[in-house]
Formats: C-alpha cells, sequence, structure tokens
C-alpha cells in the first residue's frame, strides 16, 4: 500500500510538472503567432501603401505631362505632349518586357533597380528638366522604365511573406482607387499657374515609395517566405 501511495503521488508531481511546463510553451507559441500576425498585417498596410504612390504616380505623370510641357518654360506644343506619352508607354512595356526576359532575377533586385530608377528620373525631372528640352523625354522614359515592373512585382514579392487575403486585396485596390483619383486634387487646380507642381510631386511619390519600400524589406528581413521565387 505504502508502495502505491508512492507512486500515485510521484505520478501527480509528474503531471503537475508537465503541465507547469507547457504553460510557457503555450504562452510563447501565442506570443509569436501575435508577432507574426502583427507583421502581416503592417506588410498587407505597406503594400497598400506602395500601391497608392505607384498609382498617383502613374496617373499624375501620364495624365498632367501634356499641360506641364505646354504652359512650363518649356513651352513645347500638345504633339510633343503627346509624343511624350508614347515615350512612356513605350518604355512602360519595354520594362515589363525585360522582366519576363530577365525573370530568374530576385524580386527584391527587380524592386530596388526599379526604384532607383524612378528616384533618379524623378530627380531629373523635379530639379534639371528645365535646364534643356531633351532632360524632359529623357526623365519621361526612366520613369516609365522605372514604374513598369513595381505593380506585379511588388504583390507577388508580398505574396511570398504574406499569404494574401480578401480583404488583404480589397485594401490594397481601395488605395489605388484614391491613388487614381488624387491627380485631379493634387495637379490639376495649378497645372496650368504653378506647372512645377508635377515635378514636385512626381519627385515627393517616388520618395515615398522608395521610403515605404525599404520599410518593407525591413519587416520582412527575419521572417521565412512562404514560397521560394
Amino acid at each position: 500500500m505504502t508502495i502505491f501511495f508512492c507512486s500515485e503521488a510521484s505520478s501527480r508531481k509528474s503531471k503537475s510538472v508537465e503541465k507547469n511546463s507547457a504553460v510557457p510553451e503555450t504562452i510563447a507559441e501565442e506570443s509569436r503567432e501575435s508577432r507574426l500576425k502583427a507583421s502581416e498585417i503592417l506588410l498587407v498596410i505597406l503594400l497598400a501603401v506602395f500601391l497608392l504612390m505607384f498609382e498617383c504616380n502613374v496617373m499624375s505623370f501620364t495624365g498632367m505631362i501634356t499641360p506641364f510641357v505646354i504652359h512650363s518654360d518649356l513651352h513645347l506644343d500638345k504633339s510633343a505632349g503627346a509624343y511624350l506619352g508614347g515615350v512612356i508607354r513605350s518604355t512602360f512595356f519595354a520594362g515589363l518586357l525585360l522582366l519576363v526576359i530577365a525573370h530568374r532575377i530576385p524580386l527584391w533586385i527587380v524592386l530596388t533597380m526599379s526604384s532607383s530608377t524612378l528616384m533618379l528620373s524623378s530627380t531629373i525631372f523635379a530639379f534639371f528638366v528645365l535646364e534643356s528640352p531633351a532632360m524632359i523625354w529623357i526623365s519621361a522614359a526612366g520613369i516609365g522604365l522605372g514604374l513598369s515592373a513595381l505593380f506585379g512585382t511588388g504583390i507577388v514579392w508580398t505574396c511570398q511573406y504574406v499569404a494574401l487575403k480578401h480583404w488583404h486585396m480589397a485594401v490594397s485596390m481601395l488605395s489605388m482607387c484614391i491613388g487614381n483619383l488624387a491627380p485631379a486634387f493634387l495637379v490639376a487646380p495649378w497645372i496650368e499657374t504653378h506647372p512645377m507642381v508635377l515635378a514636385y510631386l512626381v519627385l515627393g511619390l517616388s520618395a515615398l515609395l522608395c521610403m515605404t519600400f525599404a520599410t518593407m524589406l525591413f519587416v520582412v528581413r527575419n521572417k521565412k517566405k512562404l514560397v521560394l521565387e
């Protein structure tokens, strides 16, 4: 009987120890899951901001470039503005074609190169466009090339770290709609009297887009990929 009671007490003690050791593990697991969920939500929000900056940049530049070249000190005609629109779309297409050809390049490198090209071209557009008419053609080609890979590649790169859900894409599409609408209020009222507002807006949007992507890279620095490239 003494042996029975000793074994019973030992069994209860071992169960108590296992239960107590399981509690910290459960807390640690819940804490880890909560951090993962928070990082995923933050990444989706950053993606929405990234797409907003992208769409606003595209619509501002392509929609307002003709009135810009007419009313700025460049004093070009409408046909030049139309040709510039063609240059932007041609380099945009060329960028997508290059992306298909060089599809084995890691996505973060593609995004970094595109963002850098966009930032450099936007800087030329903001500070050197009035120095020579050639600058507007160079900056337009560079901006079109820089913007080309950002939309699709940005979404696919995010999918490597987050299983995108319906509400994630709904938020992203809503942000793009805002970006599509914004130029009508940010640029159009001042494009005739202060045409350089377009150049400074494009530069600001490009800088914000680059900073947003840099923040996204920081968020996923220690995060495992869900899918391989």
